[in-house]
């Protein structure tokens, strides 16, 4: 197997879709992909965050493997790019039930921060909204909290939580899987 080196030359979208298929399933690779995200480069670490962001590179029993670290990423991010992508990622994934809370957490403060950029808190409210499908306190919390911050949003942000009330208000409690979208 050869080793995967993450380029700080700019990527295109078919270099990275040829990366994410390659990387997919083998989690030798995956983990070399992820290990970029320690990158000093800030480009290698956003090139190596595109390509876990894409469809095709992180299952849900890759994400569920590598769990703790991507929460590490999402709290260390050198770039708001990483946290995006990843939470992309997340957003259609089973979540392990063990790290539904931390996940939460982090989402959450994503959505209620105001500087946080727009992708971010979308990809975060729909995983608030995934992870809260079994908790009727979380929904609760949720809603109350997008209703605030529906005032002042932007038009892309309350487009995101229209569609996101529109799930939790129209889902049943259960448990999503990655087999199901959330929009």
């Amino acid at each position: 197997m050869e080793e995967i080196s993450i380029s700080a030359e700019r990527l295109y979208k078919n270099q990275v879709t040829q990366v994410a298929q390659l990387i997919q399933g083998d989690a030798q690779r995956i983990l070399q992909v992820l290990e970029a995200l320690d990158s000093t480069n800030l480009n290698v670490v956003k090139n190596a965050a595109w390509i876990l962001g894409h469809d095709d590179a992180l299952d849900s029993q890759t994400i569920s493997k590598h769990m703790d670290r991507i929460l590490f990423y999402l709290n260390h991010a050198s770039h708001p790019s990483v946290q995006r992508c990843l939470l992309r990622a997340l957003q259609r994934a089973d979540i392990p039930i063990d790290k539904h809370g931390v996940l939460y957490e982090i989402c959450y403060d994503f959505i209620i921060n105001p500087s946080t950029p727009i992708a971010i808190r979308a990809f975060s409210m729909s995983i608030c909204a995934r992870i809260s499908q079994p908790y009727p306190e979380l929904q609760h919390e949720l809603k109350t909290i997008l209703l605030t911050q529906y005032e002042n949003g932007s038009a892309g942000i309350k487009s995101k939580i229209k569609h996101t009330l529109k799930f939790i208000n129209t889902s049943k409690t259960k448990k999503i899987t990655a087999d199901e979208p959330p929009f």
